[in-house]
This record gives structure tokens, C-alpha cells and sequence, in this order.
């Protein structure tokens, strides 16, 4: 969002074009979603994400251009993020993980719902399989 909202700044202000395509780019993969009315998943925000990248790459390299010391936090942040990526793709990718590594990392709000519902789903169609085998079992005896 920073990084949107500072492109925006220097396209409207500074007449950046490079930041107007990206401004641009992005709200033409992420306007069309926010009207929809139904449920949208992660996957629909996925062709924002290279906007996302190459706004963030610009405003890093705008910023070190301006400030060469700040060089060193752009490498904190980025490994941050990369580090939170990796912590966090077991959840993204819906890989089966413990329930206690989740509320131990990644948990961070009591409002975050990150596992039950996979689980949850199996255990329902686990118990569906056994019901139904039980009836076959019955008509095939």
C-alpha cells in the first residue's frame, strides 16, 4: 500500500510515467474484484502481485537513489519478507501442518482463521467413506 500510494504521488504530482503504468497496471488486475459480490479467493489477486513487485523494486531503487544509506534496510525488509513467505507457505500452499506450530508462529490475531477448515472437511468425507463402505458391505454380502 505504501508503495502504491507513493506512485501515485509521483504520477500525479511529478508526472512520473513509469509510476502511472504501474499505478495503472495494478488497478486494471485489482478494480474489477472489488466490485464482486460473491466470496473471492487469494488466486484472483494473483495477477496484481508482478504490479506489486516491480512498484516495490521502483520505490527501492527511487529510494536508494535518494538515500543511499537506506540501502541496508531494503536488505531487511526484503529478507523479512522472504523469511515471512517461508513461515508462512505451509498455510499458503494448504499443506497439512500441526495445529501447534500455527498457534505458536503464525497466529498472530485471535480473528486469523488458518487451519480447521481442511481438516475438519477431511474428517467429514473420512466419516461419509465409512458410512458408505458399511452400506456397500451390506448389499454385497
Amino acid at each position: 500500500i505504501p508503495a502504491f500510494l507513493y506512485l501515485l504521488y509521483r504520477w500525479m504530482v511529478k508526472k512520473d510515467r513509469l509510476g502511472g503504468f504501474l499505478v495503472i497496471g495494478y488497478l486494471s488486475q485489482y478494480l474489477p474484484w472489488v466490485f464482486i459480490g460473491r466470496v473471492v479467493f487469494i488466486y484472483h489477486y494473483f495477477p496484481s502481485v508482478p504490479f506489486v513487485v516491480l512498484m516495490l523494486g521502483y520505490c527501492f531503487v527511487r529510494i536508494v537513489k535518494k538515500r543511499p544509506m537506506c540501502q541496508w534496510w531494503i536488505y531487511v525488509y526484503t529478507g523479512l519478507a522472504v523469511c515471512l513467505f517461508f513461515l508462512f507457505y505451509p498455510v499458503l500452499a494448504g499443506e497439512d501442518i500441526s495445529p501447534s506450530f500455527v498457534e505458536r508462529y503464525l497466529r498472530w490475531f485471535d480473528d486469523w482463521q488458518l487451519t480447521g477448515g481442511v481438516g475438519e472437511v477431511r474428517s467429514v468425507f473420512a466419516n461419509i467413506l465409512k458410512i458408505m463402505d458399511k452400506i456397500i458391505g451390506v448389499f454385497i454380502k
